[in-house]
């Protein structure tokens, strides 16, 4: 089997991603400062988050992009999970001794498979679920049809959109969404299959697509920011990923890279490396 050609579309969009997690966590701390930094410093801070914000949805969107349309079996799946329990095993121990023996806290181990020993583990939790799911995920897309999968997508997007609606009234449904449960990252694991299969197709300049997205930042920042003034506090419910906007800001960026270059950029030795 001859070696599969990369696509750096994807290589590209999975680095800037890789860049604006930083960005995230370096502007969250400026954020949380309001009161105690200036307005400009704020907002700027602000447009920051609200921009970097896509990485996560762009994550899942790359796996869902390069795995859904393979036919690998159970084998193969099974194999993926393995590797990915003993990578969330090894840094669990790892931040478990940290914390337990450099920072002075206690993490009961009996409960790593409901709570990661740091909060920023929860990628891996989230990510799990879903690559243990990821071969039957995977004969569902081949077997539906083009207008099954914009009504599976559809439906995808007005029932997370829905949930995280419920969520500002402490409502949750009663059974979490078959397949997409109740979270929005299956969700975008499906989009990044879809849009990187359709978006071509639909003749939709790159620029409409980072004009929208550009759009669905500024939506963002304005109700946050203007959250934030009613209430005296950082308010961040808008910079959650379940977000509709953040949803559709990601997959924006997500298509508008895609067809970058006809979805096809070439980059020399020096990039590569």
């Amino acid at each position: 089997m001859g070696k599969t050609k990369k696509n750096y579309n994807l290589e590209i969009i999975r680095t800037i991603s890789f860049i604006f997690v930083v960005l995230i966590h370096v502007s969250n701390y400026f954020c949380r400062g309001y009161g105690q930094v200036t307005g400009a410093g704020y907002l700027f801070s602000l447009f920051c988050d609200t921009v970097a914000r896509i990485s996560v949805p762009c994550f899942f969107m790359i796996s869902g992009a390069l795995m859904l349309e393979r036919n690998e079996g159970v084998e193969r799946g099974l194999k993926r999970v393995w590797r990915f329990l003993i990578i969330l095993i090894f840094w669990s121990v790892v931040y478990y001794l940290f914390e337990h023996f450099y920072m002075g806290d206690y993490f009961d181990m009996s409960r790593l498979p409901f709570e990661p020993v740091e909060a920023h583990l929860w990628y891996l939790y989230a990510m799990l679920p879903i690559y243990i799911m990821l071969p039957f995920f995977q004969v569902m897309v081949h077997a539906m049809t083009e207008k099954q999968e914009q009504y599976f997508m559809a439906l995808c997007f007005l029932l997370s959109a829905f949930v995280y609606c419920a969520s500002f009234s402490e409502l949750e449904l009663y059974y979490d969404i078959p397949i997409i449960g109740d979270r929005v990252y299956a969700v975008c694991f499906f989009l990044g299959y879809y849009i990187r299969k359709y978006a071509p197709r639909l003749k939709i300049p790159a620029r409409i697509y980072f004009l929208f997205f550009g759009v669905c930042c500024i939506i963002n920042v304005i109700t946050t920011a203007f959250m934030t003034h009613q209430t005296g506090d950082h308010y961040e419910r808008f910079l959650e990923y379940g977000n509709p906007v953040t949803l559709l800001s990601g997959a924006a960026f997500f298509g508008g890279m895609i067809l970058l270059k006809n979805g096809d950029i070439q980059v020399g030795k020096k990039e590569k490396k």
